[in-house]
């Protein structure tokens, strides 16, 4: 079964998942929360008009993971399957810790899965969307 009409919703939970996980600094679904930036870089965006919480100084990697209307946000769905993600180049060195400290962006877990999948059994037993 063509399943390109039920991933609007997972992405959208995907999405919400990740606002979560910025607004807690890390500390959604048993994450712990991610390193705090340095005082040091806390003052410099402080002193330039920038926003002081972890990965936010423009908001460009945050809205490109939980709005799907963002131009950076990844939504490519297919007939089994959907690829959700970010443009932002920079988004891979903060996930795997690359010249900065690891913060990781995507916390896919077992709740999260379970739901994706009750989305998929109820549009293909159901066809609910």
């Amino acid at each position: 079964k063509d399943l390109r009409p039920i991933w609007p919703k997972v992405a959208d939970d995907w999405a919400r998942m990740n606002k979560l996980t910025f607004q807690r600094d890390g500390a959604s679904s048993g994450w712990t929360v991610w390193e705090p930036i340095s005082p040091e870089w806390a003052a410099w965006k402080s002193a330039n008009g920038f926003d002081s919480a972890i990965l936010r100084q423009t908001g460009t990697l945050k809205n490109s993971l939980i709005k799907r209307s963002d131009g950076n946000f990844i939504f490519q769905p297919t007939k089994q399957g959907v690829r959700l993600g970010t443009t932002v180049k920079y988004a891979s060195f903060h996930e795997k810790g690359r010249g900065v400290p690891q913060r990781e962006l995507f916390r896919n877990d077992s709740k999260a899965e379970k739901r994706w999948a009750k989305i998929i059994e109820r549009y293909v037993v159901d066809g609910v969307t």
